[in-house]
């Protein structure tokens, strides 16, 4: 349920992801228009690079149950799995990276924040 009352900043970072989803959709869309094919595939197959992307960021954050669920599905859904990843991240490191420990700037900055400091 979406709060009553919804930020400027919250609109735009509304925004801001879905047009990385969107941007992260289509790009996968002209490497995998069929999905991404399941492991283990011809040897030097694109996707085994997805595949091996996929299994790091299982063993560096502990989703390793996710991405074999993800390996056992269709092609669509690993694809669909890898565009919300790569928007996420995109997201991350657009919006998020000054924002991590640093409240201050965006209390500071009245065009981005919802809020700013009393003049």
């Amino acid at each position: 349920v979406a709060p009553p009352y919804c930020s400027k900043y919250t609109q735009s970072r509304k925004q801001f992801e879905a047009a990385a989803s969107a941007f992260a959709g289509e790009y996968l869309e002209s490497f995998y228009p069929d999905g991404i094919p399941q492991q283990p595939s011809a040897a030097g197959e694109p996707c085994d690079e997805v595949w091996a992307w996929l299994s790091h960021l299982s063993e560096s954050h502990g989703d390793a149950a996710a991405v074999a669920a993800v390996a056992n599905g269709s092609p669509t859904e690993a694809r669909d799995y890898v565009r919300r990843i790569l928007a996420r991240l995109i997201t991350f490191v657009a919006l998020e990276h000054n924002v991590v420990g640093n409240v201050g700037s965006l209390a500071q900055d009245v065009s981005f924040a919802a809020f700013s400091w009393p003049k």
